[in-house]
């Protein structure tokens, strides 16, 4: 009994030596295994920056030129730069095509806008041989007439119907059909170079067009021209009405008179030449009086309306 005993014994040391030996090998090798899969955070931190350097890194093979490079950097994801000055903005466009003209050679101060405006119409005042059409329409609305004048009111209004159009071709600074029309006389501000403050702009715009062209929008401020005043700033790049050209009759004397303008618009297209390929003006009339006498009964009339006009130049 006591042999069987101690045989018992003997194998449960045996046993227990085994299961140990087991336990100790499957620790190791479990181990063994996660010091190779599991990094340290060191490793970690190195792989995942060799990962980063090799994607900012990565190089480009021209197949044809077998030449390396490195990817270029893009500066802006829409493919536009903008420039700005004041309240003018200008794009340089990174499609194909024609290239606008660069931000930097267009006017961006009111007076560059100003002077670049009245330089284009000067240079093509002065043109001698171009091809010019122009559309003009005035219209006046007549508000109130007072002192029975009727044919006033008429005389008036005859005027707001569309102007015919006029075409000339100059040769020699003269309309080669024998109309007697220069480019000076056809062109705002007729028979006058034109002129222009930055002090009478309340706001332009410069767009660059292809080719060197650029297009240039202002807005002028508000003003007053009266019998013995003239709208010196309208005066000086529009066309301005004169109470006199409204077809009065002979017996009606004026007294007073005033037409006020608010809101008057030139928009003009100059090509890479420093001319114009067009100009638009439109010139409101918001308010306008005028009052006098008709022999020596007294009279009053009040109206308002609006000047278009626009001018096309082809050359060569």
């Amino acid at each position: 009994m006591n042999r069987l005993i101690k045989v018992c014994a003997v194998c449960v040391v045996i046993v227990w030596i085994f299961c140990m030996g087991l336990a100790v090998g499957t620790f190791k090798v479990r181990n063994k295994y996660k010091k190779e899969l599991e990094p340290t955070s060191e490793s970690a931190v190195s792989v995942q920056q060799s990962q980063q350097n090799a994607q900012t890194s990565q190089i480009v093979i021209d197949m044809v030129t077998n030449q390396t490079t490195l990817p270029e950097k893009k500066d802006d994801p829409l493919g536009e730069k903008t420039t700005g000055s004041g309240n003018i903005s200008t794009f340089a466009s990174s499609e194909g095509g024609s290239e606008p003209t660069p931000s930097a050679q267009l006017p961006s101060s009111y007076a560059d806008i100003a002077k670049a405006l009245v330089n284009a119409v000067n240079a093509t005042k002065a043109t001698q041989n171009f091809t010019a059409e122009k559309k003009e329409k005035l219209t006046i609305n007549i508000d109130s007439v007072t002192g029975g004048l009727k044919s006033l009111a008429d005389s008036i209004i005859s005027k707001s119907t569309d102007r015919p159009d006029t075409v000339c071709t100059f040769s020699n600074g003269v309309d080669s059909a024998g109309s007697g029309k220069t480019p000076n006389s056809l062109i705002a501000p007729i028979n006058k170079m034109a002129s222009l403050s930055a002090d009478a702009i309340k706001d332009a715009k410069v767009t660059p067009g292809t080719n060197g062209a650029y297009t240039i929008e202002v807005e002028l401020k508000s003003e007053t021209q009266t019998l013995n005043q003239s709208a010196k700033n309208h005066a000086g790049i529009f066309e301005t009405l004169d109470i006199s050209s409204f077809g009065l009759p002979s017996n009606v004397s004026l007294t007073e008179a005033s037409i006020d303008y608010s809101g008057a618009r030139v928009t003009a297209n100059i090509n890479k030449n420093g001319k114009l390929d067009s100009i638009a003006y439109v010139l409101p009339i918001t308010q306008g009086s005028a009052s006098g006498k008709m022999s020596v009964v007294p009279v009053s009339i009040s109206m308002h309306g609006q000047y278009d006009c626009s001018v096309t130049c082809t050359y060569g």
